[in-house]
């Protein structure tokens, strides 16, 4: 393993296992590790990652004592958004997504991935933080995302 590498990729498997598992502490349950889980659930079911997602985060929030409702917990849009700018960025720079080192270094190493307000080039606060894209995947009202899913 390189040594000047980010983040080593058992730590990184080691957040995927707690998530699924549910018993991930919340405080480690940062936007780095959604990256993670992220790029993690993208390599393994790749187009179902969305679908997996659906499933697993609501499950986490409630192993963590959150609740899913309209005003907090699981959001549709948001998870989709995050999964489809990872998916992006690594089309755009690798020939395919890949759960190793070179890719947890350049997930965590970006600038455009690690900017937890992103979503604000694609959605409008208004939008964004509505009930509906909560519940259900509304498109950007900004500016477009090409998506897989």
């Amino acid at each position: 393993m390189d040594d000047n590498c980010l983040f080593p990729i058992k730590d990184g498997e080691k957040i995927v296992e707690g998530f699924l598992q549910k018993n991930l502490p919340e405080e480690d349950w940062t936007h780095e590790a959604h990256l993670i889980v992220g790029l993690y659930f993208l390599c393994h079911f790749e187009k179902n990652a969305l679908a997996e997602m659906r499933i697993n985060l609501p499950e986490y929030n409630v192993s963590i004592g959150k609740t899913n409702t309209e005003q907090s917990g699981y959001h549709e849009t948001m998870t989709w958004f995050w999964l489809t700018y990872i998916y992006n960025y690594f089309n755009e720079n690798f020939d395919d997504i890949k759960w190793n080192q070179e890719s947890l270094d350049e997930l965590l190493d970006s600038e455009l991935l690690t900017e937890r307000n992103a979503w604000r080039e694609y959605y409008s606060d208004e939008l964004m933080m509505s009930i509906n894209a909560r519940q259900n995947l509304v498109p950007p009202d900004k500016n477009p995302i090409n998506s897989i899913f």
